[in-house]
C-alpha cells in the first residue's frame, strides 16, 4: 500500500534533518497510515451527521473534503472531533465552497501536571491538582500564578503510552 506524503513542522524534534522538518520515515510523532486507511477515514467523515445532505466530495490528491454549503460551528466541531479521534488534524477554509484539509496530527508524548501543596490551619497537608498541560512552559506559568504564603507547587511530568 502507498504511504501518505507527510509534511509536519518539527523544528525542535530530535529527528529534525536541519530543514525544520522530520523525515516521515523515522518521525516518532506521526503514525504511519496507508492511502487506503486515510480514504476510509475520509469516507466515514463524509457519511457522518455533520456532512449529511451537503454533497461532500473527497479529493484524494490533496487529502481534503469539499462541499458546497458553508459549515456551521456544530459541523466544524463534529468534523474536528472525528478527525482527532483518528489522529488527523482538520483545517477549514471557505472560498465559495467549504474545504476541509486533513493532515496527520503530531501525537502528544507527555503531559505536565501542576500540583499545589498547602498546609491547613491544623497542620493537615493538602494536595490539589491545578491543571494538565501539554507544554512545560504552560505548566510553569500556571504554577507561578498559584503561589501564596502557605502553598508550594511542583510539576509532575508523565510520559503517555506511545501505542495510543
Amino acid at each position: 500500500m502507498e504511504k501518505q506524503p507527510i509534511v509536519i513542522d518539527c523544528g525542535n524534534c530530535e529527528y529534525n534533518d536541519g530543514t525544520g522538518r522530520c523525515d516521515p520515515n523515522n518521525c516518532h510523532k506521526i503514525p504511519g497510515m496507508s492511502t487506503h486507511q486515510f480514504n476510509v477515514i475520509l469516507r466515514g467523515i463524509c457519511n457522518g451527521a455533520a456532512l449529511r445532505n451537503k454533497q461532500p466530495e473527497i479529493l484524494t490528491d490533496t487529502q481534503e473534503i469539499v462541499c458546497a454549503p458553508p459549515l456551521d460551528i456544530w459541523a466544524i466541531c463534529a468534523i474536528s472531533s472525528d478527525a482527532e479521534a483518528f489522529g488527523l488534524k482538520a483545517e477549514f477554509h471557505y472560498d465559495g465552497k467549504s474545504r476541509i484539509v486533513f493532515t496527520p496530527a503530531p501525537q502528544k508524548r507527555e503531559i505536565h501536571i501542576v500540583k499545589q501543596y498547602s498546609t491547613g490551619s491544623r497542620g493537615t497537608q493538602y494536595t490539589y491538582i491545578r491543571g494538565y498541560y501539554s507544554t512545560k512552559e504552560l505548566a510553569e506559568h500556571r504554577g507561578q500564578a498559584i503561589v501564596t504564603d502557605n502553598t508550594t507547587w511542583d510539576i509532575e511530568t508523565i510520559e503517555l503510552n506511545k501505542d495510543i
